[in-house]
């Protein structure tokens, strides 16, 4: 942003601010001069009806001491003796404050001396004369005014001049305008010309109309220069955009140029060397060397040839079950290597007659088959994902010779049972915690054993007498390893003789398994 466009509205809004203090002034003294005037015709009125007391007493009470020296002070106090009595107390005049009364006093007290000290009658006083003699508020501003004028008038010529190396003709004639109408002489010269523009602040007013005019020129100028910058830099980069444009279609077609001589070439060389071509093919197919197979069918890919073509299929069919069985291997590798560090040896001991000797007599013609299910169980509970590391995989006691059941303990506290049909048939592996009976089921199931193992005792319980304690007298957990879910239920009953006897039932869930109940008489 250039120097006058800088300049030039922060000029223009300090001489709005100053113009307006301007107006503001000249209403408080407009308001100021209106109120004098209103208390010097009262004053001018009592003196008028007083005159004779006034001047009598103004002989009387002046005193004079000799040696050119008077006393006056007993007239002063006499004349604010007659402003209290005469012009407030007696024509009933308000004052705001005490210190408006205070100004009116001294106002009046001076213009009362003026009135008696003139020499001719007071009829021909003038009020005007007398405001314009005092000092009012406005003389800070009429003082200063000159200097601002010069001030703005500097500033406003030398934007002007700057707008004019900028070809801004405009702004540059509105700038010089306001400058040269703020200007002292030329100022004066309107005010001789016409007093009353004077009274109105025509010369400032002029002036900031004049600089909103140039203001308002200097933003279209900078719009107009912004529309054209745009344009060229539109046209540029259409024309960069037509440059590219060819450029790229000189690379396509050179491209499509050498593309045509070399798929040429191919055609040539294939012609000419087909059986050569073929016979390293399927050399390649057969040897597994799918690279140098790629090699050549992406060389020859143009070639419309029955025997390519079918040589082509049987190398994507050789590399796929090649890919199938390379991955299956690192699959596999992968289990393995997984399998070496999540299941120690100690953790699948074998089953020796020395250490185990009953297991051994029982199950002998199935052993072969047990160490082989107890690596298959521990292998898919890894898999699984379930079982971070297995620390001891065992033959579970629920098994029999016609259906063998493995269990196994995991370092992360979870245990796991496969059976022999899920093992052999690779079924999703489950903890104990998640075959756990659900809780709302459990405290059902309790409470029915409850109501059931009371039927078998009812000479010393009565059923039907049963009260369950459902909100505080109801707990129901699940063991993290074993997955049992264990109800604890707080029930009153009465006997045979209708006394009312406190008891706590506990229930337990074995994941799958029938539950088990024991009662006790509860001791509160």
């Amino acid at each position: 942003m250039s120097f006058p466009a800088v300049f030039l509205p922060i000029t223009t809004f300090v001489l709005a601010i100053y113009l307006g203090a301007l107006v503001v002034e000249h209403v408080t003294a407009l308001n100021q001069r209106k109120h004098l005037s209103t208390w010097a015709e009262a004053v001018l009125a009592a003196v008028q009806e007083h005159i004779t007391e006034l001047e009598h007493n103004r002989t009387i009470l002046i005193k004079d001491q000799g040696y050119g020296i008077s006393d006056d002070s007993q007239w002063k106090e006499e004349i604010i003796g007659f402003v209290r009595l005469i012009l407030i107390n007696k024509h009933q005049m308000r004052f705001k404050t005490p210190q408006a009364e205070s100004e009116f006093i001294g106002f009046a007290a001076e213009l009362i001396e003026e009135l008696l000290a003139q020499p001719g009658p007071i009829l021909g006083f003038s009020i005007p004369k007398h405001l314009e003699s005092l000092e009012t508020v406005s003389k800070r501003w009429r003082l200063s005014q000159p200097i601002l004028r010069w001030g703005f008038a500097v500033i406003y010529l030398i934007i002007a001049s700057q707008f004019l190396i900028s070809q801004v003709w405009v702004a540059a004639v509105s700038a010089a305008l306001a400058g040269l109408v703020l200007l002292p002489f030329a100022q004066d010269r309107i005010t001789l010309a016409a007093p009353r523009l004077a009274r109105f602040r025509f010369g400032w007013l002029s002036a900031l109309v004049l600089a909103v005019l140039a203001q308002t020129a200097v933003t279209a100028h900078t719009e107009r220069q912004r529309i054209a910058y745009e344009a060229v830099a539109a046209e540029q980069q259409h024309e960069a955009q037509l440059l590219a444009d060819r450029k790229e279609q000189e690379q396509q077609e050179a491209a499509a140029q050498k593309r045509e001589q070399e798929e040429e070439s191919v055609r040539q060389s294939f012609a000419a060397e087909s059986e050569q071509v073929l016979g390293r093919l399927a050399a390649a197919i057969q040897d597994e060397q799918f690279a140098d197979a790629k090699a050549i069918i992406d060389k020859f890919s143009l070639i419309d040839d029955d025997s390519l073509t079918q040589l082509e299929g049987h190398y994507k069919t050789q590399k796929a079950a090649y890919d199938k069985r390379i991955a299956e291997e690192n699959a596999l590798r992968q289990r393995q290597e997984n399998y070496e560090q999540r299941i120690p040896d100690y953790a699948i001991d074998k089953y020796t007659h020395q250490e185990y000797p009953k297991l051994v007599t029982k199950y002998r013609s199935r052993l072969p088959e047990i160490e082989k299910l107890r690596r298959t169980a521990a292998e898919m509970a890894i898999d699984s994902g379930k079982c971070d590391y297995a620390e001891n995989v065992q033959l579970s006691g629920e098994s029999t010779l016609k259906s063998l059941k493995i269990f196994l303990d995991c370092k992360n506290g979870s245990r796991i049972y496969l059976t022999e049909a899920e093992i052999k048939n690779h079924e999703p592996v489950k903890t104990q915690k998640e075959n756990a009976l659900d809780h709302s089921e459990a405290i059902s199931q309790c409470r029915s054993m409850v109501r059931a193992h009371a039927s078998a005792r009812s000479q010393t319980m009565i059923p039907s007498s049963i009260d369950f304690h459902s909100i505080l007298g109801t707990s129901v957990r699940t063991a993290p390893t074993l997955g049992n879910v264990i109800v604890s239920i707080d029930f009153d009953a009465k006997n045979v003789f209708n006394a009312e006897v406190g008891y706590t039932a506990r229930c337990i869930f074995p994941p799958k398994q029938p539950g088990e109940i024991k009662v006790f008489i509860r001791r509160d």
